[in-house]
């Protein structure tokens, strides 16, 4: 009878001890997820681009962003321009203008010369604006993660799978099929629930 105490005390303090063993493995693991941040990624990538995007000081959130990206094993990716930017360097151009030419007018010959400061200012500013402008991607998103089809139809075949946190240029909308196309220009359809839009479109 004692050795068969002994055999069952032994083997349920066996049982427990795996048991804890186990419940620390558990807890630790989710220490690390929690320090990883295991949320949603593609909804956090989402929110730091689209704070990028909308900021007048978007480095912060460019920084973030990028981190989050490399974490998820991105390379280089679409890239996010300052839209609040835009309407700045239209305005600045033109009242740089505006003052240049009316200083001009007003001052007598010998202090023209320092108009040219205020049109070279309107001249940069212009081409900032123009760059802002066109190297904006126009409607944006982050997908949840998503398979890139040929056409808009869960038949067809297969183009790519897409991960979640993928950033993407986003095109027209047919029924619940949006056409993206990413960074590496790889084109195709994907459902629409997988679009998480951060610019350009309806938030």
């Amino acid at each position: 009878v004692a050795s068969s105490e002994k055999a069952v005390s032994s083997s349920v303090r066996k049982a427990f001890s795996e048991a804890t063993d186990g419940k620390r493995a558990s807890d630790a693991s989710v220490s690390v997820a929690a320090k990883a941040g295991t949320g949603d990624q593609s909804e956090r990538l989402a929110r730091l681009r689209r704070d990028e995007y909308a900021s007048l000081l978007p480095w912060r959130a460019r920084a973030e962003r990028l981190e989050a990206e490399a974490a998820l094993g991105f390379g280089a990716t679409l890239p996010v321009i300052p839209a609040s930017w835009k309407p700045i360097g239209v305005i600045g151009a033109v009242l740089a203008f505006s003052a240049g030419f009316a200083l001009r007018l007003l001052l007598r010959n010998s202090r023209r010369r320092w108009t040219y400061s205020l049109f070279f200012v309107s001249a940069a500013l212009a081409v900032f604006a123009i760059t802002v402008y066109t190297r904006d991607p126009g409607p944006a998103g982050v997908l949840r993660g998503a398979s890139l089809y040929h056409v808009p139809d869960a038949e067809s075949s297969v183009i790519d799978e897409l991960p979640e946190g993928t950033a993407v240029r986003v095109g027209k909308t047919i029924g619940d099929w949006t056409f993206v196309r990413t960074f590496a220009d790889l084109g195709g359809w994907v459902s629409s629930d997988a679009v998480i839009s951060y610019s350009g479109m309806e938030q």
